[in-house]
């Protein structure tokens, strides 16, 4: 966790050395890992319209830490395997006069995979003390067509590897495009187009609709990769409570001295999660969650990209705190 201790102490710190004036745009989308974080990302209506004030930088940064902690048991004997990740997502947008919302972005993403015993048999074998990570860069354009219609496109270049893998033996691609019309004025309906490259795969195309619902003056539902409803406590959008429901999945690269020299792992899971989230002004917000996992399955495979593992644990718990600033 040391890597990280300057990078928190300089979220911690960016609020009073930076804000000399009150923050006065709309939020930006939250990015949060866990809960498919590439399709929410890519898939945000636009954060906020030009502004008629000078800001005191041309660009908003948004700066969000998370930590993460799953714990499933294999279905045979019980044997407990406990996920831990630590993240840190950074984003710089743009807004423009005619050209909408161009941003950037970068997430870096830290798990480790630990189970009480060694024991043959589990794709985790001989990999419990491997770090894997995945690095992701990202563009973005939101352009407001009129108050009824947006379009956003983005793209993505990623990297997941076990530590000791160079980069450029897991690089994949990903793009999105997309359309959005607010339907009225407490709905608007979104359909995309997104496709992503795999390591070890054909390019794969799934269709992306969603909608994102104000049911009420406090209640929403956002649907994207799955749903998200969340209630506004007080009416003042400081505190909210969120129920998702998000399929997930991770590939990394291994390396040559794994199990499966050069092979794949794949982690997909179903989580269900609950929580609260604080925002106590417009650039800052906090979470706090808890669920379960209802379904996760390991899947190792050869350099051959053959299928040579595959693995569905019990439903497990998870725990995750993230927080979020963004200066503008």
């Amino acid at each position: 966790m040391n890597r990280w201790t300057g990078l928190l102490a300089l979220w911690l710190a960016l609020p009073w050395l930076l804000l000399a004036e009150d923050y006065q745009a709309d939020d930006l989308p939250d990015d949060h890992m866990g809960m498919a974080y590439e399709l929410e990302e890519m898939t945000a209506p636009i954060p906020l319209p030009v502004n008629p004030y000078k800001p005191m930088l041309p660009f908003m940064l948004s700066i969000s830490p998370g930590l993460q902690v799953e714990q499933s048991a294999r279905p045979r004997d019980d044997i407990p395997s406990t996920v831990t990740r630590e993240s840190l997502t950074l984003r710089a947008d743009c807004p423009t006069p005619t050209l909408g919302m161009i941003g950037l972005s970068f997430q870096r993403e830290y798990s480790q995979y630990r189970e009480t015993v060694d024991a043959p048999g589990t794709p985790f074998s001989g990999l419990s003390a491997s770090r894997l990570s995945t690095a992701r860069f990202g563009l973005n354009h939101r352009l407001k067509l009129n108050d009824s219609w947006s379009v956003m496109s983005a793209g993505n270049v990623t990297y997941s590897v076990e530590n000791g893998v160079a980069w450029n033996d897991s690089r994949t691609y990903g793009g999105l495009f997309s359309g959005r019309y607010q339907a009225t004025p407490t709905l608007g309906v979104m359909l995309g187009i997104f496709a992503h490259t795999q390591m070890e795969d054909k390019t794969r195309v799934w269709p992306i609709p969603g909608l994102d619902w104000r049911i009420t003056d406090r209640l929403t539902l956002i649907t994207t990769q799955g749903a998200t409803l969340a209630y506004d406590l007080t009416g003042q959008d400081r505190w909210l409570a969120e129920c998702s429901v998000l399929f997930d999945q991770r590939t990394y690269k291994l390396d040559g001295d794994a199990p499966y020299p050069n092979g794949y792992i794949k982690d997909r899971q179903l989580p269900l999660i609950t929580g609260i989230k604080y925002r106590p002004a417009k650039w800052l917000y906090t979470r706090l969650q808890v669920g379960a996992t209802l379904w996760q399955e390991y899947q190792l495979e050869n350099a051959e990209a053959d299928t040579v593992e595959r693995r569905t644990d019990n439903p497990g718990v998870l725990a995750e705190w993230s927080a979020g600033l963004t200066y503008w």
